[in-house]
């Protein structure tokens, strides 16, 4: 034999064949030892003696079908010593023959580059989770830029539609005024110059209500809207409403109608003035939107809870627009009948309710009406002087007005 070649073969043995510790051994069909060479102690099959049953110590043999895999090559099996092994094997006729070559370090290299296509595909996700991150972050960023951009808008348009607000009243209380002065110069007739103060009272009193809503709204801001309970004959305020709202609908084809569950009590302990401050807010809305049809307000009272609803015939509301109705400064869609208001009722309304232990809820449907549903709770109280706060009027006392077009 050339002498190269000869050289050349043994190296490949001993790099090889010597490191892949070759082991050969031969079981009968019933994985009993007939046979091994090489170094089993790898494998941990060491000190094996004919006729030993390697059925358990190699548990892969009971899975071989000797009809349908005369030849079998097995990956990467785990051995009794935990070594990795290739595994040839082959049907013979007195039973099996198996070959194992050494496969730990080639397991090892395996793993190490699958450990690294792992960090390689967990840099990849990280990277790109950093950037959907930071492309979430943006669009909320741009989202807070929108809605600080929204907010000064609407500020700006509050602050103009407060300007306008108080010029109307501002006006008629100077003209009522020029007017009343005029006739009391004159000595004229008694009725005219009562009608100009009646004017004048009408634009005083919804000035203030205009900044009430607006403390309100800031005391909401500071976390200071306080109530203060005290003994409220409910139909007097039900009436006091009553008075305020049946002249603005008697001038258009519109009904109000109440609706009172016999099992509510006549007298109830909670914030008087500001349930009839809901009530007015919702009812007022009520009437603002609503060009013809009906208004029909209903109370019950159950288990301390004395529930309200306000249901309208108007023209009702979109979904977009119930979304952001309770919004400080947001309005609701205009009839073309009457002026928006600040749009601070519903959102001071509902404030309102949670902070007597209820909560507000409106649905509404484009062209088909609004429903405002809201409760409170008010425990009955058996007597108007039982718990009565002290400054406590013994009647409702509401802003009346008789002219919508100050009042809406």
């Amino acid at each position: 034999m050339n002498y190269a070649i000869k050289t050349l073969r043994d190296y490949v043995v001993q790099r090889y064949f010597n490191d892949a510790k070759t082991f050969y051994l031969l079981v009968d069909t019933r994985y009993r030892v007939i046979a091994w060479e090489g170094p089993g102690d790898h494998y941990g099959l060491d000190g094996l003696n004919s006729g030993d049953d390697l059925g358990e110590k190699l548990p892969f043999l009971t899975g071989l079908d000797q009809d349908t895999q005369p030849f079998t090559r097995l990956e990467f099996v785990e051995t009794p010593s935990g070594a990795a092994a290739h595994l040839q094997i082959a049907y013979l006729k007195s039973g099996w023959g198996m070959v194992f070559m050494n496969a730990t370090q080639e397991r090892e290299d395996l793993q190490r580059h699958h450990q690294k296509v792992n960090e390689r595909t967990l840099s990849c996700l990280k990277q790109e989770s950093l950037l959907h991150e930071a492309q979430r972050s943006q669009r909320i960023l741009q989202e807070r830029v929108d809605e600080l951009k929204q907010t000064n808008r609407s500020c700006t348009g509050f602050v103009e539609q407060i300007a306008h607000e108080l010029r109307t009243p501002l006006m008629s209380l100077l003209d009522s005024a020029k007017q009343a002065r005029a006739i009391g110069l004159a000595v004229c007739e008694q009725e005219s110059l009562h009608q100009h103060l009646r004017s004048v009272d009408r634009g005083s009193n919804y000035l203030i209500t205009l900044v009430d809503n607006l403390l309100d709204q800031s005391r909401i801001e500071k976390g200071q809207l306080y109530m203060n309970p005290g003994v409220w004959h409910l139909q007097e305020i039900l009436e006091c409403l009553d008075e305020i709202f049946r002249p603005v609908v008697g001038t258009r084809e519109i009904s109000l109608s109440w609706w009172v569950d016999a099992g509510v009590p006549e007298i109830l302990h909670m914030d008087g003035m500001r349930l009839r401050q809901i009530l007015f807010n919702l009812i007022g809305n009520a009437v603002k939107y609503t060009i013809e049809g009906s208004i029909t307000v209903g109370v019950e009272w159950k288990d301390n809870r004395l529930s309200f609803s306000v249901a309208d015939t108007g023209v009702g509301m979109d979904k977009a627009t119930l979304e952001k109705l309770f919004q400080p400064f947001r309005q609701g869609p205009g009839n073309g009948n009457a002026r928006l208001g600040a749009g601070l009722g519903l959102f001071i309304s509902r404030e309102i309710a949670h902070a007597m232990g209820g909560a507000l809820e409106i649905s509404s449907r484009l062209s088909q009406g609004t429903q405002a549903s809201f409760h409170v709770e008010a425990p009955p109280r058996l007597s108007r002087t039982e718990g009565r706060t002290a400054g406590q009027p013994d009647s409702c006392i509401l802003i009346r007005d008789d002219d919508e077009s100050i009042f809406f």
